[in-house]
């Protein structure tokens, strides 16, 4: 699990450090994705969120959104489509979570469990086929078990704005995430009895409404999202 770990930090990196394709946006905006990068490689994923990091992340983000010349359409750039990387998201949802809030949706979950630790959240895109899937690589338990959290959604853009993407979630599964780690061990982990499921079928209904984000900035390799009172910045990995 830490080699898998490592390697989406080397990814990062890679990413991070390479040469963007000065073809595919304009100049200026180059400029203020180069100071957002540089802005977010002071941030250590998994470290406390400050408000003195969220400000400089916000006013970094905003010069980069600024270059837009039109809100960005998702029904026409495909560019969203894909498998991306969280690399900061003011909410703060890397580093130690309460094992009892990762498990609540689980029938006999919620309990106390101490914390699991998140090292790496990714997600991967498929517009045309309304998929959205979310995956979290975390450890938990005295014995750092290896774990993934894989939540699927329902995707969708949003008929009143086309920079807004609808997810509703219908599927929650946490599983093994290493060799030799059997559905027992990730219970124990998560401080769930023997019985529990470890995944979920949320109903999709009338009654329940989409999440919305605002995809405020979008480019080959760089994504920006916005809802209320967060920030994310994402990086796209393949």
């Amino acid at each position: 699990m830490r080699v898998l770990f490592l390697s989406v930090l080397a990814i990062i990196a890679s990413l991070q450090s390479a040469m963007a394709d000065e073809a595919s946006i304009p100049p200026q905006a180059q400029v203020a994705k180069d100071m957002l990068l540089t802005v977010l490689a002071q941030y250590q994923p998994g470290a406390p969120i400050t408000g003195a990091l969220k400000t400089s992340v916000d006013a970094a983000a905003k010069r980069l959104e600024a270059t837009n010349t039109a809100p960005v359409n998702l029904n026409e750039n495909e560019d969203v489509r894909g498998l991306w990387v969280n690399l900061f998201s003011s909410q703060g949802i890397m580093g130690d979570v309460d094992v009892a809030f990762m498990t609540r949706t689980l029938p006999g979950g919620g309990k106390p469990g101490g914390k699991a630790i998140i090292q790496s959240i990714s997600q991967e895109l498929v517009p045309e086929q309304r998929f959205y899937r979310n995956m979290m690589v975390m450890t938990a338990g005295e014995k750092k078990v290896p774990i993934l959290y894989i939540a699927t959604a329902d995707l969708g853009i949003a008929s009143d704005r086309s920079n807004d993407l609808e997810v509703l979630f219908h599927t929650i599964v946490f599983a093994p995430g290493g060799k030799g780690i059997s559905n027992k061990d990730v219970r124990g982990a998560l401080a769930l009895d023997d019985t529990t499921p470890l995944s979920i079928d949320i109903p999709i209904t009338d009654k329940r409404k989409a999440s919305r984000s605002t995809v405020t900035y979008l480019d080959h390799d760089l994504r920006i999202n916005r809802g209320k009172d967060y920030i994310a910045i994402l990086r796209k990995v393949h």
